[in-house]
């Protein structure tokens, strides 16, 4: 999955795969996650969020099942 890099203390890249609905997101430890089930719009709001460690503490982490990769 290509991920783009963003802004941000926590992350590094995220990408994401529409067909199966996939977030991946790589943080700064180094550390490479998928996330299931993210629906498109949260996504594009995590792109869109001034903090993006914020907003997947408060719309991602816990909510979404997940793997480490």
């Amino acid at each position: 999955m290509d991920r783009i890099p963003v802004e941000s203390s926590t992350v590094v890249s995220a990408g994401y795969d529409a067909s199966t609905s996939t977030l991946e997101l790589e943080f700064t430890s180094g550390a490479l996650y998928d996330y299931f089930a993210v629906p498109r719009s949260t996504f594009e709001r995590f792109l869109a969020a001034e903090s993006k460690g914020q907003f997947f503490s408060q719309h991602i982490r816990g909510v979404y099942p997940f793997r480490k990769i």
